[in-house]
């Protein structure tokens, strides 16, 4: 998920907030297949499903179903298959707990059949720091009041909101497979995961599509939508690439939207895994608690990404673009087990709109988006100090922020840094094959480094992962005819105790010459002496990949010297 505004941080303090060790939910049950059978109910903001549920007892004999639902009024449930049967049931606000008659054990799978009214208007308000409630299902202007804002209707299930339309076990960690068959105004056309396995005309001013999601991913990457849209199409080896735009927007569909198939081609490329969805489309809707969503297969995005042809004269919106289709590599492929490990879908996100700027538009725009987006970390640090990993949270939503985003992403920059193209990518590769379609953990992250490089990364993972707060450096040096000596400091910006294990790529010029020297900080302060003639300056961070605040000592005529020879925007703008 994308969201465009980080507002409200909360002081790190669990006895303040109240926070609570946030653990996997204990399974019951594995979720197999979900089958929707939906008819919205527009004028009443309400929808009328069908679901059946198939699942298997995860490894004790249950008697007892408990799902997941946010204000579903139940109006019946079954058993089917073989001894199909109505069931006992009983529900509260939040929770469906069905009486399954008799024990079933592991070797057994079961079907439930619930009948339902959601209401997701009655759900009230508990919004976090980015995702601002958690209806789940959105109406909008279905009384048509608002000027130029046409009437649809869509979903949003990121953390925990898909159990506002249909009943489930609602966790990132639970995966599933789907059938969605949706019946609407014929006017319309629908939109959800999967490919459209069929449109009936059922002669009655109303249609039903049949949408169909043979891949397992996570129950909060289902979605629909339904409105009235122009469909634009592209391709990408076969699948289609499609944009569904309001009419008046449709000749715009490709400026906005039209790079994602080269995005696809690259990141299929650089990952050595190909894009393994159906299908691929990307829906713009209003009203939306985010920026954009990467709901499998079907992308969902806020109205600011509707721009007219002046506008996209300013700038486009690829980083946004390429960060929700990355997102389904690394979250709807490998899934974060727990929102405790969300970074593990946001920062790679968040780090394919640098890949994807600097492949398309250069080092120097990559360069220029580093320091626009690592900003705002730095401006939050001394308030947000948890760490990218935090196991201790009041809600899910507060995960959501530029920790997990923007300094998860700049981490993974530093460590391919570290490593390497070649080991750094390899480690991608085996990570998304070895727990494809599956759900991971930070630890699992880290193995796959250390089993590609041959390396023990826990040092790497302890300080950036498992702590907050970053390094302050501070730097100076000494020249003389033939050599120079870089003298170097650490402080942490907020605790004392923790010293960084700090790899650093100089850049040494000499004359018309850049010379690469790494040296590894691991004191409180260190010397190193650079052997070289006619030292004229010593850039500390070569890469620009460290994340720290560097206060680096020069003369002006060397500030001057960086500023006309390096070839790096940030050393420009930084000599500047």
């Amino acid at each position: 998920m994308k969201y465009i505004l980080f507002i409200v941080f909360s002081l790190y303090s669990i006895v303040i907030l109240g926070n609570e060790l946030q653990e996997v939910p204990k399974k019951y049950f594995d979720l197999i297949h979900t089958e929707l059978d939906l008819m919205p109910l527009w004028k009443e903001h309400q929808m009328k499903g069908q679901a059946t549920l198939t699942l298997v007892p995860y490894f004790f004999a249950q008697n007892k179903l408990v799902l997941d639902i946010k204000y579903l009024e139940i109006l019946k449930v079954e058993s089917r298959g073989e001894d199909s049967k109505p069931l006992k049931y009983s529900y509260t606000k939040s929770k469906l707990e069905i009486d399954l008659g008799k024990y079933y054990t592991k070797a057994d799978t079961i079907k439930v059949w619930i009948s339902y009214i959601a209401h997701p208007d009655s759900i009230v308000d508990s919004s976090g720091a980015a995702i601002k409630d958690e209806k789940g299902l959105y109406f909008i202007n279905t009384d048509n009041k608002r000027k130029n804002v046409p009437t649809h209707l869509w979903t949003q299930g990121e953390t925990h909101s898909n159990s506002s339309w249909f009943p489930t076990l609602d966790h990132p960690s639970e995966k599933h497979t789907q059938s969605l068959k949706v019946t609407y105004d014929s006017k319309y056309v629908s939109l959800a995961n999967g490919k459209l396995k069929s449109s009936r005309d059922n002669k009655n001013g109303t249609k039903t599509d049949h949408w169909v999601q043979t891949i397992p991913h996570s129950v909060y990457l289902t979605v629909l939508v339904i409105g009235d849209y122009m469909i634009v199409k592209d391709e990408w080896r076969g699948k289609e690439v499609s944009y569904y735009m309001e009419p008046r927007y449709k000749s715009l569909a490709r400026p906005i939207f039209g790079r994602t198939p080269e995005m696809m081609e690259y990141f299929s490329k650089l990952l050595g895994v190909e894009f393994p969805w159906d299908k691929y489309s990307q829906v713009i809707v209003h009203d939306f608690t985010a920026g954009a969503m990467e709901n499998t297969s079907a992308v969902t995005f806020n109205t600011m990404f509707q721009k007219d042809e002046r506008e996209l004269l300013d700038d486009n919106d690829d980083e946004t673009v390429a960060h929700e289709l990355f997102h389904h590599w690394f979250g709807n492929i490998v899934t974060c087990k727990t929102w405790t490990h969300l970074t593990l879908n946001e920062s790679f996100a968040n780090y394919s709109e640098y890949l994807w700027t600097e492949y398309k538009y250069g080092k120097e725009a990559a360069e220029y988006h580093w320091t626009r987006d690592l900003s705002p970390y730095f401006s939050y640090s001394s308030a947000k100090k948890e760490p990218l990993i935090r196991y201790f949270y009041k809600k899910p939503d507060d995960m959501f922020d530029v920790i997990s985003y923007n300094k998860g992403g700049k981490i993974l920059h530093m460590l391919r840094n570290y490593l390497g193209d070649e080991a750094f990518f390899k480690s991608l590769n085996l990570y998304l094959t070895k727990f494809r379609f599956k759900t991971a953990e930070y630890s699992n992250l880290r193995q796959c480094f250390e089993e590609v490089s041959g390396e023990d990364l826990y040092w790497f993972f302890n300080q950036w992962y498992d702590n907050g707060g970053h390094p302050i450096l501070t730097s100076s040096y000494l020249k003389s005819a033939d050599s120079g000596v870089l003298i170097v400091s650490q402080r942490h910006n907020f605790d004392s105790s923790l010293v960084y294990k700090i790899p650093m790529d100089l850049n040494i010029y000499t004359g018309d010459v850049i010379k690469r020297q790494r040296v590894i900080l691991d004191k409180k302060s260190d010397t190193f002496i650079i052997r070289e003639k006619d030292v004229r300056t010593i850039s500390l961070d070569g890469t620009n990949s460290i994340v720290a605040v560097k206060n680096e000592s020069r003369e002006v005529n060397d500030w001057l010297y960086l500023l006309e020879n390096s070839n790096s925007y940030i050393d420009q703008v930084k000599a500047l």
